[in-house]
C-alpha cells in the first residue's frame, strides 16, 4: 500500500505488456545490425530479458513478500511530485533538478500530497527526482516504471560488459555470465533502488573513463558522459566515487608505466606519476567536496562508518544484523576487522546466515561466486595470482576497487538485506577479473611453451 492504496492496480496489467512489447521492439530492431559485425551483441537480449525477469520478481517480493520498502515510497513519491507539473511547472523544474529548498516544498498540499525524504534526506530524495520521468510517462504502474528504469540502466552494466570484451575478446562468454547474467544483479540492480542508479552511475563512469583516458576519442561526449556519471554517484552514494576515482587513477597510471620498457627509466617515472595522480585526485574531491556530504573528509567517513554500522544492528531490521566486530572509529580498529569487513563485503550472506529464502537465494549465488574465487586461486598459485594482477593494468583497478568497496560497505554494514544490495557494483568487476586471470595464466602459459607464436588475435574495437 502507499497512501492508502494498492500499489499494484488496474494500471499495472494494462501497461506492463505494452511496455514490455515496447521494449523487446526498440532493443531487438537496434541490435539487429550489430550481430552481423559485433558477436558480443549475441548476449545483449538474453542479459536484458534477465534483467526484466528480475525486476519483475523485485516488484513482486517487495509488494507481496515485503509488504512495502523504499522502492514503494520512491516510486509513490516519483508521481507525488509529477503533479506539482499540473500546479506549478517552475517549482516542478527546481526540484527535479535537485533544489530542495523548504519553499519548494511549501508548494504541495492535500490535492498533490507530499512526497517522501525532500527535507530529511536529500540522497535519497535523488532516486525520487531520477525517477519521476519513468512515473510520468507509465501513469500510476508501479510495475510498469520499474521495468523502464531497468531497462534505462541496462545501458551502463552493458557498456561495462563491452570494454572488458574489448580487452578480453575471447572471454565474452565468460564475461556474460559475471556482468549480465548474474541474479542479485539483476533482482537489486533492476528495481528502483538507489542501488539500481548507483550501479548504472559506477558502469557509466568506468565506461567513459576507458573511452576518453584509453581510446581517446570523443572527448567532449565521454566527458559529458563522466560528469554525468559522476554527479548520479555523489547524488546517491559518495563512497563509491570515492573509491572509484583513486583507482581509475591507478589504472590509468600504471598502463602508461607499463608501455616503458627500461626498468630505470620505471623507477624514475613511477614517483612523477604517484605525485601527479594524487594532485589530481585531491583537486577532483576539493571540486565535489560539497557533494560529498558525510564522506568529504577522513574525520566524517569514519564518523559515519560508526553511526551507519550501529544503526543498522537495530532490532527494526527483522533480526537480519550480523557482527564483524565493534569498530570504535580508530585506524587499528578499522586494521583489525578488515579480513572480515573485506569477506562480508564480497562472500555474505553465506550458508551458515540463511534466515529466509531470499537470503538463501543470495547465498547459493555467494557460494558459486566463492568457489569461483578459490578455485583460481588454487588454479594459479597465491604468488601467481598476485603476479598477474600487478602485471595487468585493469586487474589492479578492478582488484583495488572492489576490495576497497568490500571493505566499506563491509565494515559499515551490519544488515544482510542491505549487504546484499549495497555489495552489487562489487560483482562484476571482481569476478569479472577471475576470468581475466585465468586467461592472462593460459596466455603465459602458452607463450612461454610456444615462442613465437601468437595466443590472441586481434582485438577488435568498442563501437558506443
Amino acid at each position: 500500500m502507499y497512501n492508502g492504496h494498492p500499489v499494484i492496480g488496474i494500471w499495472d496489467f494494462i501497461l506492463t505488456p505494452f511496455i514490455l512489447f515496447l521494449i523487446f521492439i526498440i532493443s531487438g530492431r537496434s541490435i539487429r545490425t550489430k550481430l552481423e559485425t559485433e558477436p558480443i551483441y549475441e548476449f545483449y537480449m538474453k542479459g536484458l530479458m534477465l534483467r526484466l525477469a528480475g525486476s519483475i520478481g523485485f516488484c513482486l517480493v517487495y509488494v507481496f513478500y515485503y509488504g512495502g520498502g523504499d522502492t514503494i515510497n520512491y516510486w509513490g513519491s516519483g508521481c507525488t511530485l509529477n503533479r506539482m507539473l499540473n500546479k506549478n511547472l517552475l517549482v516542478y523544474f527546481d526540484i527535479l533538478f535537485g533544489d530542495l529548498s523548504w519553499d519548494n516544498y511549501a508548494q504541495f498540499d492535500l490535492a498533490t500530497s507530499h512526497p517522501e525524504y525532500m527535507l530529511r534526506d536529500a540522497k535519497a530524495f535523488a532516486v525520487v527526482r531520477f525517477v519521476a520521468p519513468f512515473c510520468l510517462v507509465t501513469i500510476k504502474s508501479y510495475v510498469s516504471a520499474t521495468l523502464l528504469v531497468a531497462w534505462f540502466t541496462y545501458s551502463g552494466i552493458w557498456r561495462l560488459y563491452k570494454v572488458f570484451t574489448e580487452l578480453f575478446p575471447s572471454l565474452r562468454r565468460q564475461m556474460a555470465y559475471t556482468a549480465l547474467f548474474v541474479p542479485s544483479v539483476s533482482f537489486w540492480g533492476g528495481g528502483i533502488l538507489k542501488d539500481t542508479f548507483s550501479l548504472w552511475g559506477a558502469c557509466l563512469f568506468f565506461y567513459g573513463f576507458y573511452m576518453l583516458f584509453f581510446k581517446g576519442g570523443g572527448k567532449l561526449k565521454y566527458s559529458a558522459l563522466l560528469i554525468i556519471a559522476s554527479y548520479v554517484i555523489l547524488s546517491l552514494k559518495p563512497y563509491i566515487f570515492q573509491a572509484m576515482l583513486p583507482t581509475c587513477a591507478g589504472w590509468y597510471f600504471v598502463n602508461r608505466l607499463k608501455a616503458v620498457e627500461s626498468g630505470f627509466a620505471k623507477a624514475l617515472i613511477a614517483p612523477f606519476f604517484l605525485a601527479v595522480g594524487v594532485i589530481f585526485i585531491a583537486l577532483v574531491f576539493n571540486q565535489v567536496q560539497g557533494s560529498l556530504g558525510d564522506f568529504s573528509s577522513l574525520d566524517k567517513s569514519i564518523e559515519k562508518a560508526k553511526v551507519t554500522q550501529t544503526d543498522l544492528k537495530r532490532s527494526e531490521y527483522g533480526g537480519n544484523s550480523f557482527d564483524i566486530g565493534t569498530f570504535d572509529g580508530s585506524p587499528l580498529s578499522a586494521a583489525k576487522l578488515f579480513p572480515a569487513a573485506v569477506f562480508a563485503g564480497m562472500f555474505r550472506p553465506t550458508i551458515l546466515d540463511v534466515r529466509n529464502p531470499v537470503m538463501f537465494v543470495s547465498a547459493l549465488e555467494n557460494l558459486m561466486l566463492l568457489y569461483l574465487f578459490l578455485q583460481t586461486v588454487y588454479m594459479v598459485g597465491i604468488g601467481r595470482f598476485i603476479s598477474l594482477i600487478r602485471g595487468e593494468p585493469l586487474l589492479v583497478f578492478t582488484i583495488s576497487f572492489s576490495i576497497l568497496m568490500a571493505f566499506s560497505v563491509g565494515l559499515t554494514t551490519s544488515n544482510f538485506g542491505s549487504l546484499v544490495r549495497y555489495r552489487i557494483p562489487i560483482v562484476p568487476f571482481f569476478f569479472s577479473s577471475m576470468f581475466v586471470i585465468r586467461y592472462l595464466k593460459q596466455k603465459t602459459d602458452f607463450e612461454e611453451a610456444n615462442p613465437g607464436l601468437v595466443f590472441q588475435a586481434e582485438v577488435p574495437p568498442v563501437e558506443d
